[in-house]
Formats: structure tokens, C-alpha cells, sequence
């Protein structure tokens, strides 16, 4: 022992409270930012969670139109037969509605 009481701030230890600083302005930057627009924030999100499962509903349905239609469209394809009679090859139908 060297005869010297231990350091509480070392290096690591100064690293730290210096970023905690530093977080901590710039939480309280970002709020004073975002403060005019909280009434306008707090609406949207009210809003996307009363309609969130509305919109759900919604894009089930029209996945379910979609497979069905799509699913039928895309049944059209098989063999073309030529003009004398023998089979040319697959023929693929690319369905219209492929969003």
C-alpha cells in the first residue's frame, strides 16, 4: 500500500457521470421540444389504439379478397394447344391483381 486513501473518481467512473450529464440535457432539450405538439401527439396515439383494431379487421378482409380472387385468376394457367393439335407448352397467366 502506498499509503494514499482510494480514488472514488476514476476515469470510468468520470466517463459516466458525464454521459448521464449529457443525457439527461438532452432529454430535457427534447422534451421542451416536443412540448407544443403533446395535446396533438396524445390524440394520435388515443386514436391509433381505439381504431388499431378496426384497421385489423380491415386488412384481414382484403388479404382474404385478395387470396380468393388472386388464387382463382392464377387457376387459369395450363397447356396451349397449336393449330395442329399438340401441345406448345405451359402457359402462365400472371393475375391482375397482384397489389
Amino acid at each position: 500500500m502506498s499509503g494514499q486513501p482510494p480514488l472514488f473518481l476514476t476515469r470510468p467512473h468520470l466517463f459516466v457521470v458525464i454521459f448521464f450529464a449529457i443525457f439527461i440535457l438532452l432529454l430535457y432539450q427534447m422534451t421542451g421540444l416536443l412540448a407544443p405538439f403533446s395535446s396533438s401527439l396524445l390524440w394520435a396515439a388515443i386514436i391509433a389504439l381505439a381504431l388499431a383494431p378496426l384497421y385489423h379487421r380491415v386488412e384481414i378482409g382484403t388479404e382474404t379478397y385478395r387470396a380468393k380472387h388472386c388464387a382463382t385468376e392464377g387457376m387459369a394457367a395450363g397447356h396451349r394447344q397449336s393449330s395442329t393439335g399438340q401441345a406448345e407448352g405451359p402457359v402462365f397467366v400472371i393475375p391482375r391483381c397482384a397489389w
